[in-house]
């Protein structure tokens, strides 16, 4: 459900649209971004300030601030990153079958992350309550296959069947006999079980390096 800054500020970018002269459509293909998300945006569905707001501003030839309607004493968060797509629902609860690479036919939305990620990095929204309170239905976390975790981490694991799920990564040490890392995954809700590597086979997708929350009641 939207709220009133968010209505505002998608009000705010239907006036600047309208003021240049475009349609939804027309602004969504030069942002690269889905019309439906642009709608949603200024229908104040969607929270824009931290992911879409400088590329909207950028797009409609105004400033963040003028977008936005900060006042003197904040101002907007600046992301220098790139767009990594999102790729798919990723199950909180348990493996959900979410391939971690898709093809490029497959990769239809993108979101921009603050930068300094690898090439693979890429988003998965968060479905389900295992992760709860810190991660809701419909947040975006965005993975770096590239960065190994560290204890307490949030991660993306697969099984052998290629299925996925999104939990914390507890290290558990070294099996002596083969000299791999036993590791949980964690749920945050403690009404979900554990996951062990030493019970089922469970390949560490990704670190998480973004979390993305659109405010919403």
């Amino acid at each position: 459900m939207s709220n009133g800054i968010v209505d505002e500020i998608g009000n705010r970018i239907k006036a600047f649209r309208e003021k240049l002269g475009i349609g939804q459509r027309e602004l969504a293909r030069r942002l690269n971004m889905h019309q439906a998300t642009l709608s949603k945006i200024e229908r104040g569905e969607m929270d824009v300030i931290s992911p879409y707001l400088p590329m909207l501003a950028k797009g409609l030839k105004v400033t963040e601030a003028q977008l936005a309607g900060f006042d003197a004493n904040v101002e907007p968060v600046r992301i220098n990153g790139r767009l990594v797509p999102v790729l798919d629902y990723i199950q909180a609860g348990a493996f959900a079958g979410v391939a971690p690479y898709f093809r490029d036919e497959e990769m239809t939305d993108f979101i921009p992350t603050m930068g300094g990620h690898s090439e693979n990095t890429f988003a998965l929204r968060v479905r389900g309550e295992s992760m709860m309170p810190e991660f809701r239905e419909g947040d975006i976390v965005v993975i770096d296959p590239e960065i190994a975790p560290q204890p307490e981490d949030f991660v993306v694991g697969k099984d052998q069947g290629g299925e996925a799920t999104f939990k914390r990564y507890h290290r558990r040490g070294v099996d002596p006999n083969t000299g791999n890392i036993r590791f949980d995954l964690v749920p945050l809700n403690p009404a979900y079980e554990t996951l062990h590597s030493t019970e089922q086979h469970i390949e560490i997708v990704g670190t998480m390096v973004e979390h993305h929350r659109y405010r919403r009641r």
